[in-house]
């Protein structure tokens, strides 16, 4: 019993099987990212290894009760002989036996691993194959999630500075007011400071020249001067030619207030033209913004070529 029991402890404690354990410990720490491959493997190893042991158990039990009760039978003719020979004889018995039972198990382990060379080598290959497998589509994943944080990044960065030309825009927009408030005060003052003083220069030389045609008059009746009717004529020629003169000096004086009202209007239309680009770059920018999120794989560094010309003009 003794023997045994010693045998049965040395065939449970072999290093065969432990091997095999340890070959897929190893294989599945280095597979370690291929979860659902590496328990697909191990359910098949693990199957395969309880049937080998299962039938390797089987055999070795059938053995070793077979030797045992051979080893008993020597054992009581041993104790029961009281003849030194037949003691003898049932040592040389016991050696056999146990030779045959080591032999036996060597056997039944060669056995097992010329079986299951072949299966351990294909599983091997199969979690080598999976490893790689897993491996590319590591990699390829990879290099997606990387080329989607680069566009995300290439897209907010054209964000900020669509927002940022924006923001330009506005601020330019208000200056322009301004100073388009500004010069349109200034315009409508000197406008109205010429024209006070075109009506008061017209006002004047007209009575000038009233006051002095008067006065000929008036000489001409003190002195009792008679003149031709053609004198009188030209007489009054003159002062209609004055007249008309006088009348034409506001119109010469507006030339200045039609180059001020011209001005006025151009800086009036480049402010409109400044306007519609604004409103030009903004709807760009959600067109723009659209077509992103309906191809996230497009590039974001194309923009359109009326967009690339507003910004320039705008710097």
């Amino acid at each position: 019993m003794t023997l045994s029991m010693r045998s049965t402890s040395l065939y449970r404690s072999h290093s065969m099987p432990r091997k095999y354990d340890s070959s897929l410990k190893l294989n599945s720490s280095s597979d370690s990212r291929s979860i659902l491959s590496r328990e697909k493997v191990f359910k098949i190893g693990s199957e395969l290894h309880r049937q080998t042991v299962k039938e390797a158990e089987k055999k070795f039990e059938t053995q070793l009760a077979k030797k045992e009760n051979e080893l008993r039978l020597a054992i009581n003719r041993r104790q029961r002989t009281p003849d030194i020979n037949e003691k003898i004889k049932a040592k040389e018995d016991l050696e056999v036996l146990r030779s045959s039972l080591n032999k036996d198990y060597e056997q039944l382990i060669k056995i097992y691993i010329n079986e299951h060379k072949d299966k351990v080598d294909q599983i091997e290959k199969y979690m080598s194959r999976c490893s790689r497998d897993e491996l590319e589509l590591h990699r390829v994943e990879s290099q997606r999630k990387l080329q989607e944080a680069l566009q995300d990044a290439e897209m907010q960065a054209e964000k900020t500075r669509l927002e940022l030309i924006n923001q330009i825009n506005r601020e330019q927009e208000t200056v322009c007011k301004q100073k388009l408030a500004q010069q349109k005060e200034t315009y409508d003052r000197l406008l109205d400071e010429q024209a006070k003083r075109l009506r008061a220069e017209f006002s004047l030389e007209f009575n000038e020249q009233q006051t002095k045609y008067e006065q000929k008059l008036l000489a001409m009746k003190r002195h009792d001067h008679e003149y031709t009717q053609q004198e009188i004529e030209q007489l009054k020629r003159n002062y209609d030619e004055k007249i008309k003169y006088l009348q034409e000096i506001p119109e010469q004086k507006n030339l200045d207030i039609a180059q001020l009202k011209g001005n006025l209007a151009r800086i009036e239309y480049e402010n409109r033209e400044l306007k519609k680009l604004v409103y030009d770059l903004r709807s760009d920018f959600f067109q723009f913004v659209e077509q992103q999120k309906q191809s996230t794989y497009q590039s974001v560094l194309l923009l359109p070529s009326r967009n690339r010309y507003a910004i320039e003009e705008t710097f």
